[in-house]
């Protein structure tokens, strides 16, 4: 390698870790092997084995479900993003969740998960969204803001179709679930109280 070629690398943004590479990386920093961390997620083994190398997309419950079998919240699945200038988190720092086969991404916009209030800020592509199995948060309360687009959301046993302006506030612990019913990108801004994602 020339000395030029070394100077390229060195100076190249190291790429992100892959939600699988990221899941496997705290599966052995804890020590646990893939048939423990199934057991305790209600999941089989095949699937962890699958997620780890990136080759199937869970939903949020399965990951909800992963992250509580591993001992850390969901919200540590967010890339590691630049540290934010003080409270402010600037958009080219802000972490980033992507869910490849939901066709979904979070970004939190909260400087971190220690205060009392989370914020992140959700894009999905049509049929995008959290996928088919509900999903609950330990959390008390949530509302969300659709900014663009046209995002169904169900609610417990409720179906409710927002536009953008519309919003809506549940109890973070009724199941549920949304997708975007849109013809283009849903931009929708979520508040959850106390952090729990």
């Amino acid at each position: 390698m020339s000395p030029r070629t070394r100077r390229r690398s060195r100076s190249a943004p190291a790429r992100p870790l892959t939600l699988g590479a990221r899941l496997r990386r705290l599966r052995l920093e804890r020590g646990l092997t893939m048939k423990e961390v199934a057991r305790r997620a209600a999941l089989t083994e095949s699937f962890i084995s699958q997620l780890e190398r990136d080759r199937v997309n869970p939903s949020v419950a399965s990951l909800q479900r992963l992250t509580a079998a591993l001992g850390t919240p969901l919200g540590r699945l967010f890339d590691e993003a630049s540290p934010p200038e003080g409270r402010v988190v600037r958009r080219a720092q802000r972490a980033r969740l992507t869910y490849p086969g939901l066709r979904a991404t979070d970004y939190l916009l909260s400087p971190d998960l220690s205060g009392k209030l989370e914020m992140i800020w959700a894009e999905a592509e049509p049929g995008g969204g959290s996928g088919d199995q509900p999903y609950v948060h330990a959390g008390d309360e949530e509302c969300v803001v659709v900014i663009k687009g046209r995002m169904e959301i169900w609610v417990g046993e409720e179906r409710y179709v927002l536009h953008a302006g519309d919003a809506i506030t549940f109890s973070s612990r009724v199941p549920h679930k949304w997708q975007n019913v849109g013809r283009g990108r849903l931009e929708a801004l979520w508040a959850i109280t106390p952090p729990s994602y």
